[in-house]
C-alpha cells in the first residue's frame, strides 16, 4: 500500500534520563531509557491513478479499506518514508477523514517498532537460602517447630528466565 500525495512524514524516538544521581565513573546509558521509534504518515488518497486527479469513489474507497485493513491485521510491517525505512513496525493509529468540498480523504498513519527481546527456559533447583553469618538464634526463627514424625518435603523445581 502507498500514499501517492504525502504531506508529513514525522520520525521520532524520545530517551528518558534517570531522575536519581548517577554515581561517578558509570556510563551514562546505564541511567537511561531509549524507546522505540515512532513515524506518523500523513497524507491524501486521491482515488486516481497517475496523474490524472479524476474523482473516482470507487477507487478511493478500495485505497481506504486496504489502508484500513492493513491496521486491522495487527501484523509487523515495514515503512518506507521519503528520508527513511523503519522495519518491524506495528501500525498503532489510523485515521480517515473527508471533507465535504474537496474529493479526496485525508490519512494518518501512526506505527511504533517492536522492540524484540529472546530467552532461554532452563529446569533448576531454586537456590539455596543463605546462612546467617551470626550464632545468634535472633531472628532465625524457631529449629523445632511443627510435628516430628512429618516426612521431609521436598524443594519443588522452578523455571527460571534467562534474558539475553
Amino acid at each position: 500500500m502507498s500514499l501517492r500525495l504525502r504531506k508529513r512524514e514525522t520520525y521520532s524516538v524520545k530517551r528518558t534520563l534517570s531522575k536519581a544521581a548517577l554515581e561517578t565513573g558509570y556510563k551514562i546509558s546505564d541511567g537511561t531509557v531509549t524507546e522505540e521509534p515512532v513515524i506518523e504518515i500523513e497524507g491524501i488518497v486521491t482515488g486516481s491513478t497517475g496523474y490524472n486527479l479524476a474523482y473516482d469513489p470507487t477507487r478511493i474507497n478500495a485505497e481506504v479499506n486496504s489502508i484500513n485493513n492493513a491496521f486491522k491485521t495487527n501484523e509487523i510491517v515495514s515503512i518506507y518514508a521519503s528520508f527513511i525505512a523503519v522495519s518491524d513496525v506495528v501500525l498503532t493509529a489510523f485515521n480517515a477523514e473527508a471533507t465535504p468540498k474537496d474529493k479526496t480523504i485525508s490519512i494518518k498513519l501512526s506505527a511504533e517498532r517492536v522492540k524484540f527481546t529472546t530467552f532461554q527456559r532452563t529446569q533448576n533447583e531454586a537456590p539455596a537460602p543463605k546462612k546467617p553469618n551470626t550464632k545468634n538464634p535472633a531472628g532465625q526463627g524457631r529449629a523445632s517447630t511443627g510435628k516430628k514424625s512429618a516426612a521431609p518435603v521436598d524443594t519443588p523445581k522452578t523455571d527460571i528466565l534467562y534474558f539475553t
